[in-house]
C-alpha cells in the first residue's frame, strides 16, 4: 500500500467546528509547563468479571502498548503518567484541570444515536459499582485549560450527527471544556501503531513544529519505516486528525524566574549597604553637549 499517492505526501490538514470556534481556541491562549503533560493510561485487565452485568463495558479488551505509548511519551515530555488503577475517572477529574497537555491512551466507543453517551473509559476495580466512564456529557461541567489534548482512543471524533449542531463526539466535548487544540481519530485504531505515531508526533512537537505539522511528519515516519508491509495502509495511521489551534507549543513564562531574581537582587543590595553604611549615590558623568565627543568609525558587513 506504500506505493499509492496518498495526499498526506503533499499536504498537511487540519480542522475544526467552526470559524467561531477556531478563532476562540486561537485565542485561549493556553501554554505548556514542561511539568505540565498528564497522561492516563488505565488497564483492562481487572474490568468487571461478568460483562453481561455491565453492557458498557462488554467491549472492552486487554490492550497491549498504551501504558508503553505513555512512559514513552514520559520521557520525551517529563510530567506524570497514571496507569492501572490509579488511572480512574476520579483522579481524571481531579487532575486534568490542571495539566497543560492531556494524554489519553484508552478505550474509547461512540455513540452514534446518543452523541453525549459516547465516552472514554478508565480503570474500573472488581468490586466498584461505578463504570469509570467519562461521557461527553461529563465535560460540559468541566473546565480544562491545556493547550492540547490528544485522545489515543477508539472513534474519539465522532459520534451523533446533529442537525444545526454538528457531530457530537468526545473531542467536540474537550473543545466545549477549553481546550486550545485536540487530537483525536476517526475510527478504530490499532494499538501498536498508534503508541508508535504517538511517539513521534511528541517529538516532533518538542523539536517545535506546529502541531498538524507535527503529526504529517510522524505519520510520514511511520509509514517510512513499515514500507513494504500492510502497516501502510491508511487504516493504520490515517485515523489521527487534528483540531483547533495548530500553533507550536508555547512555553509558559516562568515568572518564579523574575520573583527570585528580584528578591537575590535586593538581598545583595541590602548586603552591600550594611558592608558600606557611608557609601552615596552619585550622579553618573555625561559629556555636555558642547563637549567634543569621541567618534569611531561605523562596523561595516561585508564590505558595503
Amino acid at each position: 500500500f506504500d506505493n499509492h499517492a496518498y495526499l498526506i505526501y503533499d499536504y498537511q490538514f487540519s480542522y475544526c467546528y467552526s470559524a467561531t470556534l477556531l478563532k476562540e481556541m486561537i485565542n485561549r491562549n493556553s501554554r505548556f509547563d514542561k511539568n505540565g503533560f498528564l497522561a492516563f493510561a488505565p488497564s483492562y485487565s481487572g474490568d468487571t468479571l461478568d460483562v453481561r452485568s455491565d453492557p458498557w463495558r462488554a467491549v472492552l479488551g486487554r490492550l497491549r502498548y498504551n501504558v508503553a505509548e505513555a512512559k514513552a511519551i514520559q520521557q520525551i515530555m517529563g510530567g506524570r503518567v497514571m496507569t492501572d488503577s490509579a488511572a480512574t475517572e476520579e483522579n481524571f477529574r481531579k487532575m486534568a484541570p490542571d495539566a497543560s497537555i492531556l494524554h489519553l491512551a484508552a478505550h474509547g466507543k461512540a455513540n452514534d444515536e446518543h452523541g453525549d453517551y459516547s465516552y472514554i473509559a478508565f480503570y474500573q476495580k472488581h468490586d466498584s459499582i461505578e463504570n469509570e466512564l467519562l461521557f461527553v456529557k461529563d465535560l460540559y461541567t468541566m473546565r480544562i485549560k491545556a493547550a492540547l489534548v490528544v485522545l489515543s482512543a477508539c472513534e474519539s471524533g465522532i459520534g451523533e450527527l446533529q442537525r444545526g449542531e454538528g457531530i457530537l463526539s468526545m473531542a467536540r466535548g474537550f473543545s466545549w471544556a477549553g481546550a486550545a487544540s485536540i487530537l483525536t481519530t476517526l475510527w478504530s485504531i490499532d494499538d501498536s501503531a498508534s503508541a508508535e505515531i504517538m511517539e513521534h508526533f511528541y517529538q516532533n512537537l518538542k523539536d517545535g513544529d506546529n502541531k498538524d505539522t507535527a503529526l504529517r511528519k510522524a505519520k510520514l515516519e511511520f509509514i517510512e519505516k513499515r514500507k513494504g508491509t500492510n502497516a501502510t495502509h491508511p487504516l493504520y495511521w490515517a485515523a489521527f486528525v487534528p483540531v483547533g489551534d495548530m500553533g507550536p507549543l508555547k512555553a509558559a513564562f516562568p515568572w518564579w524566574l523574575v520573583a527570585s531574581g528580584g528578591i537575590l537582587l535586593a538581598a545583595i543590595a541590602g548586603v552591600y549597604f550594611l558592608v558600606n553604611p557611608n557609601q552615596q549615590a552619585r550622579p553618573l558623568s555625561h559629556p555636555s553637549r558642547h563637549e567634543k565627543v569621541a567618534s569611531f568609525p561605523k562596523p561595516v558587513r561585508n564590505g558595503f
